[in-house]
């Protein structure tokens, strides 16, 4: 037995259930008494694109996991049965559009939440009547407008103004008159509330409120709420940019704040600061979008954010004919010559050849990007690689993820403008050595490239390469070198070879600025401490992981005590693994060595070894 509840907006203004709904929804799912309540709990973002067989996947990842990696519809929804039999089940379809056309796949999706215990609910948040109609089983909760007293309470908060300051009475005036123009919506009062956020200044106050531009924005036809046009117009240029280039990716899609600075550093959208890296600057103007609300954290996955829809249609509005989204067919008009910007969805029904087509008529293209393509889907274009590499000589992004693509065609090279290249998740098995002529290419994802076994020789000629993402990839050792990388801000990897002049350990010595985490392999290709020393792991102060693995099947060296005691990390360490690792004693006596004599208090001291962290460093060390 299930029920469900539906919240939808009031008919009077359907857009402004969109973050209340959202906000209630989501207030409620994260309750600890809810959690005590249910024994599954799953979220799923619909959006306006009504995708059964993805919502029954999602469902099934998030009741515990999926063996079944197709797309057949029976196969799946009989995973997701057996998941939620005999399950209590707490299960959100958020933000759901869909008409009386679709009511035979609704009733498709259900029909496993019958197997779940009694006192299931599903709970369907929308901001359609039409929607409301279809799904409801019970009344719908209809959301109103916020009032104008709660308004000016939301807004209180948002500016950090304090009732009982002495600036409270002289600008509260001014800010109720403000939060009117809100229209009772509490996105439009978080993004105003950012925008005067501790500035107590009743003149800028009264400047937004006497602006001009609110009747210029009241009288546009894009349907886009005059604050929220308010507080775009009054960003900083540099944070505009990058705002609007998030327009690119579908709504409810979401991303990770490192991976986005990524993208916004190769398309130049970053000012460079002497004294802070590009990276760090990145994260800086990520934070601010956050604070003005135009981010938030993803109800859905752990460490991810989304765009509110309503700030996505903002950001779709200032984008104009600059960005493609390749997503339905029907809502494509076709694509501009003026697009620098393209991205294909495969989980749309837009024709991937119409789009590969399109190259020679927008050659000035300096982003291609395709996302949800499956190993799975069929894909006829094989060619497609060989077309974006001779066509669109102007790219500075380029992502093949998930590609069926066996090799990269040798016309990479010619891609001289080429920042951001991303092969992850296919089968290239070799990569040309042109590749080395792309003297500007800042990162370089090669995530789970499994049938890769060798990097090209000549990769010390990137010299502005700052990101080389090999996790997953079966390298067998690294090319020579690679001290002269010294730009490298991200290293994941690094697979010591047997010639120590120029593959060997101490090529990370030069390598001062690597951050986040590394994983050094084959520790068993240093031949001695003084070798171990030369990388000199202690000296790389932002590193919060290290991981250390010698070859399973390895042989044992006199010196492999004084070789690890050599590899040891600087204080500001938090993570830190040792796999493969023989000898009991020798590891317990270096690790009291690097414990006690020079802690770094922050380490997390884990898969070290069974019997050591269980029977003797427990006690000393949380795991």
């Amino acid at each position: 037995m299930y029920a469900a509840l539906k919240l939808r907006g009031d008919g009077f203004d359907v857009t402004t259930s969109s973050t209340e709904v959202h906000r209630l929804t989501y207030n409620v799912y994260n309750d600890e008494r809810v959690d005590e309540k249910f024994d599954i709990k799953a979220w799923v973002c619909v959006s306006d694109q009504f995708d059964i067989v993805k919502v029954t996947k999602t469902l099934i990842e998030a009741a515990g996991g999926s063996s079944y990696n197709g797309n057949a519809l029976d196969l799946l929804q009989t995973e997701l049965k057996d998941k939620l039999m005999r399950k209590k089940f707490l299960i959100v379809l958020d933000d759901v559009w869909i008409d009386n056309s679709y009511s035979r796949q609704w009733k498709t999706l259900q029909k496993p939440f019958q197997f779940g215990k009694e006192g299931s609910k599903v709970l369907v948040t929308t901001r359609n009547d039409t929607t409301a109609d279809v799904v409801k089983t019970v009344p719908a909760y209809k959301l109103r407008l916020l009032s104008d007293t709660d308004c000016w309470s939301l807004f209180v908060k948002c500016v950090f103004l304090s009732p009982e300051s002495k600036e409270y009475s002289t600008l509260e005036p001014v800010g109720r008159e403000l939060v009117k123009k809100c229209k009772g919506l509490p996105l439009a009062v978080e993004s105003l509330g950012a925008l005067l956020r501790t500035n107590y200044d009743e003149e800028d106050w009264d400047r937004v409120l006497q602006s001009e531009l609110w009747e210029v924005f009241e009288d546009q036809n894009d349907e886009i709420i005059p604050a929220l046009n308010m507080s775009y117009h009054y960003l900083p240029s540099s944070l505009k940019r990058c705002f609007v280039y998030c327009s690119l990716f579908p709504k409810d899609c979401p991303f990770k704040k490192d991976e986005l600075v990524l993208l916004w550093m190769a398309e130049e959208l970053l000012q460079p600061n002497e004294k802070k890296d590009l990276e760090e600057i990145g994260s800086e103007y990520f934070d601010q979008l956050v604070a003005r609300s135009f981010f938030h954290s993803s109800s859905t996955y752990n460490n991810f954010y989304v765009i509110h829809d309503l700030m996505h249609d903002l950001a779709t509005a200032r984008a104009g004919e600059f960005y493609f989204r390749a997503e339905k067919l029907e809502e494509n008009v076709g694509i501009s010559n003026k697009t620098r910007h393209l991205l294909h969805d495969a989980g749309g029904n837009y024709p991937f050849s119409q789009l590969v087509s399109a190259c020679d008529r927008v050659k000035d293209t300096r982003t291609f990007f395709e996302i949800n393509l499956s190993r799975k889907d069929p894909f006829n274009m094989e060619n497609a690689p060989h077309v974006f590499l001779s066509e669109l000589k102007c790219l500075r992004v380029l992502s093949f993820n998930t590609f069926p693509l066996d090799s990269l065609p040798d016309s990479i090279g010619n891609l001289i403008h080429l920042r951001y290249l991303d092969l992850s998740d296919t089968w290239v098995e070799t990569l040309p050595e042109e590749l080395c002529c792309l003297y500007n290419l800042q990162t370089l994802k090669l995530n789970n490239c499994q049938h890769l076994k060798k990097l090209p020789s000549n990769m010390q000629d990137l010299i502005n390469l700052r990101h080389l993402d090999i996790r997953g990839a079966s390298i067998e050792e690294m090319p020579k070198g690679m001290s002269k990388l010294k730009d490298l801000h991200f290293l994941s990897d690094y697979i010591v070879g047997k010639h120590a002049d120029n593959n060997g350990v101490k090529e990370l010595g030069a390598l001062a600025n690597i951050h986040e985490s590394l994983h050094i392999h084959q520790l068993e290709n240093i031949l001695d401490g003084a070798q171990a020393l030369e990388a000199r792991i202690a000296d790389k102060k932002h590193l919060k992981g290290l991981y250390l693995t010698w070859s399973y099947s390895h042989s044992y060296i006199d010196d492999s005590q004084d070789i690890l005691n050599n590899l040891k990390p600087h204080r500001n360490l938090r993570k830190l693994s040792i796999n493969e690792y023989k000898d009991f004693v020798e590891i317990l006596i270096i690790h009291f060595t690097i414990l006690f004599q020079t802690p770094f208090p922050n380490a997390l001291v884990y898969k070290l070894n069974w019997f050591v962290i269980n029977t003797i460093l427990a006690p000393w060390v949380h795991v």
